[in-house]
């Protein structure tokens, strides 16, 4: 089940994250505390999503708009969430469909680590390599940049 995801669910996944992506989040954020995280990322988020399965948070997933026309997808999962390769990439289609019809947006852009399921899934998604940021990181970990335009 997919449903409009809660601050509830995004502080579930986090806490419930695999150590991959906790290490995501931490290039991103620094020591920043992860709760403080939470509510700044749904704080600045136009629409979200949660990938739902017994009642409970999987896959959280979004779209910010950190520069105006520029949309930026995140997405953060349990382990459960990436153990289902399939229905991960149908709820992340379901994030970016439509997303340059009549909203303004001339770009949509996402950043991960070097890690080969974000690399698969994003490549599956469409989106272009667009290059490595060299210790573009808080803790100097390199980055890649992905980008799509209609």
């Amino acid at each position: 089940m997919i449903r409009q995801a809660t601050l509830v669910d995004l502080a579930y996944v986090i806490a419930n994250a695999r150590e991959e992506d906790l290490r995501s989040i931490r290039a991103f954020i620094g020591d920043q505390n992860l709760e403080m995280f939470a509510i700044r990322r749904f704080e600045e988020t136009l629409t979200r999503w949660a990938r739902v399965i017994d009642n409970l948070p999987v896959a959280v997933g979004g779209i910010a708009e950190p520069i105006k026309g520029v949309a930026h997808l995140w997405l953060i999962c349990t382990d459960q969430g990436w153990d289902r390769p399939k229905e991960l990439y149908s709820f992340t289609q379901r994030l970016v469909k439509g997303i340059f019809d009549g909203t303004g947006f001339h770009r949509l852009q996402a950043q991960c680590l070097d890690s080969e399921g974000a690399v698969r899934l994003l490549e599956h998604l469409r989106f272009n390599f667009e290059g490595r940021m060299v210790c573009g990181g808080a803790h100097r970990e390199d980055l890649l940049s992905y980008g799509m335009v209609p």
